[in-house]
């Protein structure tokens, strides 16, 4: 495996966690609302691999990204390493069949229905 991952349903849900929520919250409260926080993960990608996080979807009313990588790794200056594509999935297709896809076929579906933010 390339990453070490976690997710808030297998028992990433730490105090600091839910500091970070509640913080995003109070400083974003005309996007978060009252939104509760329903699903978090962190992932530490092997740094010999160069290896990261491929094209996908979330399901999220807001979806908020926290890059957490020292500037020297930034291999993009200008939009810092995240590609956000303004889209969702194709016509029918659901989040499981999307992101059950190629990274290829995913990268072809963003570059045809929507813009980088």
């Amino acid at each position: 495996p390339s990453s070490l991952g976690a997710y808030l349903q297998t028992g990433w849900a730490t105090p600091l966690l839910a500091q970070i929520s509640d913080g995003l919250r109070a400083a974003f409260p005309d996007i978060l609302c009252d939104l509760p926080l329903t699903g978090a993960w962190a992932f530490k990608f092997d740094d010999q691999l160069k290896k990261g996080m491929e094209a996908h979807a979330d399901a999220a009313a807001v979806n908020v990204n926290v890059w957490i990588t020292p500037e020297k790794f930034n291999m993009n200056n200008s939009t810092g390493g995240l590609v956000v594509f303004d889209a969702t999935a194709a016509g029918a297709m659901g989040f499981d069949e999307y992101n059950g896809g190629t990274t290829a076929r995913r990268t072809a579906l963003l570059e045809e229905t929507s813009t980088t933010v």
